[in-house]
């Protein structure tokens, strides 16, 4: 390391805009990979999470939940497979009005039972106390200006609820989801709980928990209809795919770019130094020793550009919009540092095939 260091030093300006590349795409990177985890919650953080792991739907769905209808009477089949952990679950799109201000916001209605496991503990104000008129809403919605004991009017008869709480990260298809018990649900005209005929008003899925070597016997038992993971329903939500598909590549394409940079900028600077290499090697230096100092130049720099970037991009998302949906949690930071390192060090073998054949008399001789 320290004739690594020594050439860093002597080679400031040079090891520096390599840095700033690397910085750059480090930095692209872990922005763009935030968007992404961003994008995904705010298309679906209210069934990422949702405790249950397993979804009854329509057969002709297509793992869509607007697609889907399902007779709550499923509920009882699952109970006499042993399931006990069941939740009926209604979402439907709607424009609410925001109480006494005449205007208009889109959310997603969760219909469900107020005390069971699908609703999640408010993180301001309190549980669902009034089935038939309290809901709880996402917490997205404080900056359109409502508070606890506002009210949203939903329905073409602008049927009033007070909201009792805030749930913190529900958010279904870009819009905040408003949870709601099914006695409240049953009250809007035009929901699925109003324009069905039979007794028992159908669902868009039943929500279950269990253990994944149940479900060979559950589809036989109930084969008329799907039954989904939680993943096969984020896979189908409309454009949720698309949008990882395409951030992904992006950040597929930049650990490219990295690895193109640095294996492109130290083969220059090998060949540059080959006939000292070869000096060297007359000297007594082995390859290994050469070749080591090489990748302590490679992991040096990208170790700091790396964490540089990190510091950025957090400094980064305490000023961006708050409307701007950006999300980056610590084990992809680690993860996606593990590779951008992985790739340097990839893009570095060049370098170091051509460290091997240096030959010392070659280079003494001024490679004549």
């Amino acid at each position: 390391m320290f004739l690594a260091i020594r050439e860093l030093k002597q080679s400031k300006l040079r090891y520096l805009l390599v840095a700033l590349i690397i910085l750059l795409v480090a930095f692209l990177v872990f922005m763009i990979s935030g968007l992404a985890q961003g994008l995904s919650a705010d298309n679906a953080s209210a069934i990422q999470h949702l405790k249950g792991n397993y979804f009854v739907l329509d057969s002709d769905s297509g793992h869509r939940l607007n697609r889907s209808s399902v007779p709550g009477k499923v509920t009882d089949e699952l109970g006499k497979e042993g399931i006990t952990a069941v939740e009926k679950l209604s979402v439907e799109m709607f424009s609410a009005k925001l109480g006494s201000k005449d205007k208009n916001v889109d959310i997603a209605l969760f219909a469900t039972n107020s005390d069971g496991y699908l609703v999640p503990e408010p993180a301001e104000g309190e549980p669902i106390h009034n089935k038939g008129t309290e809901i709880l809403v996402d917490s997205s919605l404080k900056r359109e200006g409502l508070q606890i004991g506002d009210t949203l009017k939903m329905g073409p008869e602008d049927t009033p609820f007070t909201v009792k709480g805030f749930v913190d990260g529900s958010r279904f298809s870009h819009t905040p989801v408003v949870y709601m018990d099914p006695e409240g649900f049953k009250k809007l005209e035009g929901t699925r709980a109003k324009t069905v005929s039979d007794q028992e008003p159908k669902v868009n899925t039943i929500v279950f928990q269990t253990e994944d070597s149940h479900i060979q016997a559950l589809k036989q038992a109930l084969s008329e209809y799907e039954i989904a993971t939680q993943k096969d329903i984020l896979k189908n939500l409309p454009s949720y795919s698309q949008e990882q598909a395409s951030l992904n590549m992006m950040i597929g394409f930049l650990f490219v770019i990295a690895a193109f940079v640095l294996a492109v900028f130290f083969y220059v600077i090998t060949l540059q130094k080959r006939n000292q290499f070869g000096v060297l090697k007359a000297l007594g230096a082995k390859t290994s020793y050469l070749a080591a100092n090489l990748l302590g130049q490679v992991m040096l720099v990208t170790s700091v550009c790396v964490i540089l970037s990190i510091v950025i991009t957090y400094g980064v998302k305490q000023i961006l919009p708050e409307a701007m949906p950006f999300s980056l949690n610590p084990a992809t930071v680690v993860i996606y540092s593990i590779i951008l390192l992985a790739v340097s060090l990839a893009g570095s073998l060049l370098s170091l095939i051509q460290i091997a054949k240096v030959d010392p008399v070659e280079a003494i001789e001024g490679g004549e």
